[in-house]
């Protein structure tokens, strides 16, 4: 089963688009997109600063900024014709990037105030979310298409904006949310492994 809401991001870069071309913007350099990407990234640790430290109204702002950045870079690349197999992989490496810093800013601050098995399912949280992106890569560098996985990226960053939310009005609920974002992450890694058996047993590798 696969539920894809990148088609939320694709309409949000759309309307971007459309924003760019009202606007009158016809030439940008070949460098603006990536350096988007990378804004995005800084306004992530800017985030990840205010979480850490336990300032969760600033920390969900902010993290909504980041979120915009991450889908501007890729309305400017596709607007003016920029996009690229070195753009792509440069923007899929700083999404990991920033998704580790969501989980260390949690750790951090669970960490600070004794609540190490919050720390634990966090840490395991980010190695399965790791191994979802990993096992996709390794599909498709191989050679198949890997199109199953029910807990995407978006569907991280949906839950992660919920516990940022949470943990203004409730920490156990906050936590019952990480929770569900192991168990989920859980799930499409095993999953995406499985299928990647099935697709690849019995093929040679060039």
């Amino acid at each position: 089963m696969r539920v894809d809401l990148t088609e939320d991001v694709n309409e949000a870069r759309e309307e971007i688009k459309g924003l760019i071309r009202k606007i009158g913007i016809k030439r940008v350099p070949s460098w603006l997109p990536n350096a988007i990407t990378v804004t995005g990234v800084f306004i992530t640790l800017w985030a990840s600063y205010y979480i850490a430290t336990g300032h969760f109204s600033a920390a969900f702002i902010v993290f909504i900024a980041s979120q915009f950045m991450d889908t501007l870079d890729g309305a400017f690349a596709k607007e003016f014709g920029l996009t690229s197999r070195a753009g792509a992989f440069f923007d899929s490496t700083m999404d990991r990037i920033t998704e580790f810093m969501w989980y260390m800013a949690f750790a951090y601050y669970f960490y600070k105030i004794h609540m190490e098995w919050v720390v634990f399912l966090l840490f395991t949280a980010m190695f399965f979310a790791f191994l979802i992106s990993y096992t996709r890569a390794r599909i498709e560098g191989l050679g198949e298409k890997c199109e199953v996985g029910f807990f995407q990226r978006i569907f991280r960053i949906y839950v992660m904006s919920a516990v940022i939310v949470l943990m203004i009005y409730s920490v156990e609920i906050a936590i019952g949310f990480i929770g569900i974002l192991l168990i989920l992450s859980i799930f499409t890694a095993i999953q995406r492994f499985v299928y990647g058996m099935k697709i690849l047993k019995g093929k040679k590798l060039d």
